[in-house]
């Protein structure tokens, strides 16, 4: 199974998918009033201060304001720190991804167009100019749909009596999308990514664009602080405290929900380590019931899990 995001042109044609008076008092009588009344107090008796705090009234402060989306998100980006993989070096970026979809067996297959998980564990080594080797792991069609569980952990154990196969690839084939150094100025990175993919529109698109870039390149500090920058320009966007992902890790994420005519109704989301910006995972969540693959609405369709990111010296032989 490829390690690429799932797409409406990826299934087969049976498959494709659907989809917020106030009466007033003029200042003239208001002066004459109070002159009364002060002319009154004046004949009769002074005027008594009051004999206590509480007999004072003050203006009440309006409460704070809790922060915005974008505002979590800046301040998330001006506090970033180094991860381990910042502090090593090599000529291979090393990258181990699990990946978990949600598709049909098609046909011709023992059960034709049964709804299945497929999974994959992946370890990438790729030198700069896109050469490298992969070796992956992708174990049998899941029937349970176990790996379409929103509380579905992952451990070592699933992958665990599996045959792996090990693909050396010449220069170009992982390239990543983007090349070269990737730019540390948001507004020239949406720039830059925009242009990877035209045909990718709406908010969604960059989201999309964030995890491919994480998938292929190995994201530097001052580049994590930039694509959360970039994030925090798009509308729409809910900002979660705490997500776990499935390895248990906590992070801040955001997310976005699309509905398209083509496609599923989806939640995009994306897990980042809240120290270090790394990301740790994206997901796509089924926000309506999809009748094609027969799951209710709150099922995983896509899972892409960040395991480990660094730089490496060597690669298996």
């Amino acid at each position: 199974m490829p390690d690429t995001i799932p797409t409406p042109a990826a299934l087969s044609a049976s498959n494709r998918h659907r989809r917020l008076v106030i009466a007033g008092v003029t200042v003239s009588t208001l002066l004459i009033t109070a002159g009364a009344v002060v002319a009154t107090r004046t004949t009769t008796s002074p005027v008594l201060a009051p004999t206590h705090p509480g007999a004072a009234i003050s203006a009440s402060t309006p409460p704070p304001q809790p922060p915005t989306t974008r505002e979590r998100i800046l301040a998330t980006a001006d506090r970033l720190t180094a991860a381990p993989g910042d502090h090593t070096s090599g000529r291979y970026e090393y990258r181990r991804i699990r990946t978990w979809m949600l598709t049909t067996t098609g046909r011709p297959a023992p059960r034709p167009m049964t709804t299945i998980v497929m999974a994959r564990d992946a370890h990438s080594w790729v030198a700069a100019d896109g050469s490298g080797t992969v070796t992956a792991i992708e174990p049998s069609p899941d029937y349970t749909l176990a790996g379409a569980d929103p509380n579905f952990r992952s451990t070592d154990t699933e992958f665990h009596g599996e045959k792996a196969t090990t693909t050396r690839h010449p220069a170009g084939e992982l390239a990543g999308s983007l090349t070269g150094p990737i730019p540390t100025d948001a507004a020239v990175l949406a720039r830059v990514l925009d242009a990877v993919d035209p045909t990718r529109t709406g908010p969604e698109a960059t989201i999309i664009d964030v995890q491919d870039l994480y998938g292929s390149r190995y994201v530097p500090l001052p580049a994590r602080a930039a694509v959360l920058r970039m994030l925090a320009g798009i509308p729409g966007l809910a900002f979660h405290e705490r997500v776990t992902d499935r390895l248990g890790r906590t992070g801040l994420a955001i997310s976005l929900d699309t509905d398209t005519r083509d496609a599923p109704a989806l939640r995009h989301r994306l897990t980042f380590d809240p120290e270090t910006g790394q990301l740790l995972a994206y997901q796509q969540d089924l926000t309506a019931h999809e009748p094609d693959l027969k799951v209710p609405a709150g099922r995983i369709f896509y899972y892409r899990l960040f395991i480990d990111q660094h730089r490496s010296n060597t690669r298996p032989a």
